[in-house]
């Protein structure tokens, strides 16, 4: 009869565990959508709030910027977006600030959750093209993470 109570006991603070991040309604864990590039003023880029989040791997693939993100939560949608800086800077002119930005919609939840994500660079390309006559060019990627500064080449014709 202990056995029957303590699974009994195992069973209902499980479910009530699950039921406990859940609003009633099937929310999906992250955001599926597009993932938007905001350009800010370039001083202002680092002022952009972001929720916690740590970034595991960032790289650049032909005109996408490929990141693995992990994060706390499991009961509400969570949005990434990438912010730009509006101008380019350096030696050659070619270098803007970004950082990606976590909105976690106030989630409650606090499973380690892992994604991959991937954000469009052809708006920052076509600001670059806007700025120096449409030309095929290099820029450099500054990211700015919590954890550190990552340099991202992105080649374009």
């Amino acid at each position: 009869m202990i056995i029957k109570s303590t699974g009994l006991a195992i069973l209902i603070i499980g479910l009530s565990s699950f039921l406990a991040c859940r609003s009633g309604i099937d929310v999906p864990l992250f955001f599926e959508g597009h993932r938007q590039t905001h350009f800010v003023p370039a001083e202002q880029v680092n002022d952009w709030p972001s929720d916690d989040f740590r970034l595991t791997d960032v790289s650049v693939d032909r005109d996408s910027l490929m990141t693995s993100v992990e994060y706390g939560g499991g009961c509400e949608s969570h949005e990434f977006n990438l912010i730009a800086g509006d101008r380019f800077y350096g030696e050659e002119e070619n270098t803007v600030d970004i950082i990606i930005s976590h909105n976690s919609h106030d989630d409650p939840c606090e499973a380690l959750l892992r994604r991959t994500i991937t954000f469009d660079l052809e708006p920052i390309q076509e600001r670059y093209r806007e700025n120096y006559s449409g030309r095929a060019g290099v820029i450099q990627l500054n990211l700015k993470t919590e954890d550190g500064q990552f340099l991202l080449t992105y080649s374009f014709l």
